[in-house]
């Protein structure tokens, strides 16, 4: 009784390997599209360009096939017979697809669901006529994209930190009594709505009394109505007009930012951005920053990294 107890039991992480295999695999496809659209096609987007994602969108997937893989080996293991390979691979087959197909959103997702479902169901048919072959192709082809994905990430990380470390060698010896800087951005902040600016609600207490000893500049003007151009114009001191940074681009190396001429004196430079989308590194206003840190390391935002969790469609379902 014990032996056919631990043979139930076994199901549950072959099922859960089945769905990290197919979630380093649907991870895989996702980052070589993306990237071949940014680097072969040139094509700017706001959606996967973040540096963290080499790590996060497979970490995401992981976290996300896991969900389903765990219910699904327990149901298996409560199940005499288990569940069919044939019904393992539809699902799993289904799943990798749409997760892929949903990258292109010019077709609506419900569609893509439909071209996954029949994919997902003749990959079924293969995975029926040769179960062994089956199995064999995801153990080999799960260590495969797990060694890949030690490797890339090791040198992404690995990368990123000798980046850091030759910039600060290379700064020059600070000037003494160099003050410290701290440029807070305020992203979207209307004047109106402060009081030291008239607003008749004390929203701003303690601005109030930093304003109160600080030099406060009472006709402060943007140089453009949205994020990416406004904050090129406050680190390039150039007018939107003059600069590149727009919805389709980001901003070029035409003009020194503040942040490399700070760095030309020995100062050490750092950045931190709460908004990924417009001011992230894919924006370029990473120029002249020793770190430079967009993404939040959270599992909150690994989950996010995926085309499931981001499809408009299944979320105006969920809500």
């Amino acid at each position: 009784m014990s032996g056919v107890f631990g043979q139930r039991l076994a199901r549950i992480p072959r099922h859960m390997l089945a769905g990290a295999v197919a979630a380093l695999a649907t991870a895989a496809l996702h980052l070589a599209i993306v990237t071949f659209s940014r680097d072969v096609l040139g094509r700017f987007s706001w959606s996967w360009f973040a540096r963290d994602v080499v790590w996060m969108v497979p970490a995401g997937y992981l976290t996300v096939f896991a969900a389903v893989s765990f219910p699904l080996g327990v149901v298996a293991a409560l199940l005499p017979r288990g569940i069919s390979p044939r019904f393992t691979a539809w699902l799993w087959g289904t799943l990798m697809t749409f997760s892929v197909l949903i990258l292109f959103p010019r077709i609506h997702s419900l569609a893509w669901l439909v071209v996954a479902l029949a994919l997902g169901y003749q990959l079924s048919r293969i995975a029926a006529k040769n179960p062994e072959a089956l199995v064999r192709v995801t153990v080999l082809g799960g260590a495969a994209l797990a060694v890949g994905f030690v490797a890339l990430i090791s040198a992404f990380e690995g990368r990123r930190a000798l980046v850091m470390r030759r910039a600060m060698d290379r700064r020059p010896p600070a000037t003494a009594n160099a003050p410290n800087i701290v440029l807070l951005v305020w992203d979207t902040a209307r004047a109106m709505s402060f009081r030291l600016y008239g607003y008749h609600r004390e929203t701003t207490p303690f601005l109030d009394s930093l304003a109160r000893k600080s030099v406060v500049f009472d006709l402060a003007l943007s140089t453009a109505p949205w994020t990416l151009p406004s904050h090129a114009g406050m680190l390039t001191g150039q007018y939107a007009s003059a600069q590149s940074g727009d919805w389709n681009s980001p901003i070029d190396g035409a003009h020194r930012t503040l942040a490399e001429e700070l760095q030309t004196k020995g100062y050490a430079t750092a950045a931190f951005v709460s908004n990924w989308l417009a001011a992230g590194y894919s924006a370029g206003f990473h120029r002249g920053f020793v770190e430079y840190k967009d993404t939040k390391r959270t599992m909150s935002e690994v989950v996010l990294n995926t085309t499931l969790t981001q499809s408009a469609s299944l979320l105006h379902a969920y809500r």
